[in-house]
């Protein structure tokens, strides 16, 4: 996913556990697609907030791919 590697990677990793700056263990989220967009797009913490770099589908496909990381235990 460029825009995951781009904006996300940093903070997240590539496998989404990294946690660098307070970050959260992607793989182990159980919000919603809904809640990980609006997330995204008014960041959290130290997050940023993507509404103003991503445009909605752009923020849509970052949380699809979230979603899709795979768990711990696959």
């Amino acid at each position: 996913m460029k825009i995951y590697k781009k904006y996300c990677v940093a903070c997240h990793g590539l496998n989404g556990k990294m946690g660098m700056n307070g970050a959260k263990d992607l793989t182990q989220s159980q919000l919603s697609l809904t809640e990980r967009k609006l997330l995204i797009a008014n960041g959290k913490n130290t997050m940023t907030a993507f509404k103003s770099i991503l445009d909605a589908e752009e923020i849509k496909l970052v949380a699809e791919y979230t979603m899709s990381l795979p768990k711990e235990n696959e």
